[in-house]
C-alpha cells in the first residue's frame, strides 16, 4: 500500500535502536485496539531509562479497512463519537463537499470505533521514523478513465479529465513543535497520470512500455492537522462520495461487477523517545 522512505534524520533515528524502521513501513494485520498508547503508556515513554540527549521517534500505524458501502458514510452514530470540527468549519465544510470526513476522537473510543469496523482483519501499515516528509499511499490503481470536480476551499468547483492514471495520497508527518508528545500529519490526493507507448526490440518484438507522464495533487484542500496525544483520526467517505466525480468515490471507494466498498482509514500516532546519551551506553 504504501511507498516511498523517510528522510536521513528518520534513518539516523533507526540508527540509535535496531528494532526501530527508518520510515520502510511494515505491512500486517493487527488490531487497532492494540496500537493506542494509553496516558500511562505515553507518560513512561517520556521519561523512563532517557537522558536530555533522547531523540524523539514518531510511530504511525495507519490502518485500511474495507467495508460494504454506507457502513461508516451514513453511519450517524459512528461518527458522533469523533469530533469532525478538529480541523475547523470551513475546512470540514470543503471535505464533505468533496465526498470525505475526518473525525478526532480519544484512545478511550477505539473499541467502539472498533465496532463499527467489525469486519476482516484491517491492513497495518506501520512508519518509524523522526519524521516522514513525504510517502505515497496508493488507493486506486489502474484508472482508465476519470472526471474529478473538486471543490477549494472558496467553494468554487475545479473539473478535470484524466486518461489511465493512479489515485494516491501522499502522507507527511513529524512531532509537533509546540506539543512534544502530539504529531503533525499533512495529506494530499493526487493523480499521477501514465501512457503506454509502443517499443520494439531488436528482433522486432513489439514491447508496451507504461511511462507517468504528469502528476495532478490537490494540495489546495488544505489536510494538515494535529494529532494530540492518545488520540487518534478517521478519515472515510461521506455521503456525497456516491457523486462519480467526487474525491470520495474516486480515492475512497473500490468496485468490481459484484460489490461496491469504501475505504476507511485510521489513523494511530505515537512518540518515543530513544536514549542516545551516557545513560544509553
Amino acid at each position: 500500500m504504501p511507498n516511498g522512505n523517510a528522510n536521513a534524520e528518520g534513518q539516523a533515528a533507526a540508527a540509535t535502536n535496531q528494532n526501530t524502521n527508518s520510515g520502510s513501513p511494515e505491512s500486517t494485520s493487527g488490531s487497532m485496539a492494540s496500537q493506542v498508547v494509553t496516558p500511562q503508556t505515553a507518560s513512561q515513554n517520556a521519561t523512563q531509562g532517557v537522558s536530555n540527549d533522547g531523540l524523539r521517534l514518531v510511530q504511525l500505524d495507519v490502518f485500511d479497512l474495507r467495508v460494504p458501502i454506507g457502513t461508516i458514510s451514513r453511519n450517524v452514530d459512528f461518527w458522533k463519537r469523533l469530533d469532525e470540527s478538529f480541523l475547523g468549519f470551513d475546512r470540514q465544510i470543503t471535505l464533505d463537499k468533496n465526498g470525505v470526513r475526518m473525525g478526532l476522537a480519544p484512545a478511550s473510543e477505539i473499541a467502539a470505533i472498533q465496532s463499527h469496523l467489525d469486519t476482516q482483519q484491517p491492513r497495518r501499515s506501520t512508519i518509524r521514523a523522526a519524521r516522514v516528509e513525504e510517502m505515497d499511499f496508493e488507493m486506486r490503481k489502474n484508472v482508465q478513465q476519470q472526471t474529478l470536480f473538486v471543490f477549494d476551499q472558496v467553494g468554487d468547483p475545479v473539473g478535470r479529465d484524466f486518461g489511465p492514471s493512479d489515485n494516491l495520497i501522499y502522507l507527511s508527518f513529524r512531532q509537533a513543535l509546540r506539543n512534544p508528545q502530539a504529531v503533525r500529519v499533512a495529506l494530499a490526493p493526487a493523480v499521477r497520470s501514465d501512457r503506454t507507448r509502443l517499443e520494439y526490440t531488436g528482433t522486432g518484438a513489439e514491447v508496451r512500455v507504461r511511462e507517468r507522464t504528469a502528476e495532478t495533487r490537490f494540495n489546495y484542500l488544505d489536510l494538515n492537522f494535529e494529532i494530540p496525544p492518545d488520540h487518534f483520526v478517521v478519515i472515510a467517505p461521506s455521503s456525497k462520495g456516491t457523486i462519480d466525480t467526487s474525491i470520495g468515490r474516486a480515492f475512497f471507494t473500490d468496485e468490481t461487477p459484484s460489490e461496491r466498498m469504501e475505504r476507511v482509514l485510521v489513523l494511530i500516532p505515537r512518540v518515543n523517545l530513544i536514549a542516545v546519551g551516557k545513560e544509553a551506553r
